[in-house]
């Protein structure tokens, strides 16, 4: 117990350190796009048979003259397995003041978990996870764009035929200035029982907010004997840009559940 208590401490700090950073971006920058999802799963019925995990980075920025950008891209993700907890955050920040510049970060973070089930065992894990989203321009009238968005998922797949779905979860959103669009959604299953949930967006001229916190369980009972897989994943970009980048807006890349490919590592234990 005082192990867990101890993970989720780190957990609640990170929510703290990000809610800093939002409030502490750069005041001189004329373009920001935030963009942040963590999560923590733990109390979990099984443990996990292998244990893996990915994490990828990638950053972009550019200015000419009279102009500056900055990017910044983080990714973690941990599997613990006594007790059996996972930890992962993904943050990304692009900035940019002047008259000609592109920034861009983008995230990616994936934790999976194998476990055997027996006939007529309920699997089942509590989860905790929260987003933050903010894109801000200085002056609608100087061409700036900022554009943020992310996406959380859990899916339990078959071990073997990972085409087979037992249940999933689903937290998208998606922000952009200047056409002040700002989306957040979940889509879930009667399985993920929600205890508490706070979701809020807010759309201006020059500044959209979203935030979102949600804590649960998961439950689902097998008929059969077998080996499933728990797939996390959350993938999260941020871009500004003066001029406007036409070819930019609407392509925020972000993959369903159809068609989602593992890219692995794995973790040493």
């Amino acid at each position: 117990m005082p192990k867990t208590l101890g993970y989720t401490r780190i957990f609640l700090s990170f929510l703290t350190k990000v809610a800093i950073i939002s409030y502490t971006l750069p005041v001189e920058a004329a373009s920001i796009a935030f963009s942040q999802i963590s999560t923590q799963l733990n109390n979990f019925s099984h443990q996990p048979n292998i244990t893996q995990t990915f994490t990828d980075t990638t950053t972009s920025a550019i200015a000419l003259t009279n102009s500056s950008s900055s990017s910044i891209a983080q990714a973690k993700a941990n599997f613990f397995v006594e007790p059996t907890l996972t930890i992962g955050e993904i943050l990304s920040i692009a900035t940019g003041e002047g008259s000609n510049y592109f920034s861009s970060a983008q995230s990616e973070a994936q934790i999976i978990g194998d476990f055997a089930v027996e006939s007529g065992d309920f699997f089942s894990f509590e989860f905790t996870a929260a987003i933050n989203s903010l894109t801000l321009v200085d002056n609608l009238s100087s061409n700036e764009s900022a554009s943020a968005a992310g996406e959380l998922s859990f899916l339990l797949v078959d071990t073997l035929n990972p085409n087979l779905v037992y249940d999933s979860f689903l937290l998208t959103f998606n922000s952009s200035l200047p056409d002040a669009s700002n989306l957040l959604n979940v889509q879930t299953s009667e399985n993920f029982l929600l205890a508490s949930s706070s979701l809020s967006s807010s759309s201006e001229l020059t500044k959209n907010v979203s935030t979102a916190v949600l804590q649960g369980s998961f439950s689902y009972q097998f008929d059969n004997s077998t080996n499933v897989s728990l797939v996390q994943n959350k993938t999260n970009k941020g871009s500004v840009a003066v001029p406007e980048p036409k070819a930019l807006l609407g392509s925020l890349f972000f993959v369903g559940l159809i068609g989602m490919k593992y890219r692995t590592k794995k973790q040493p234990e």
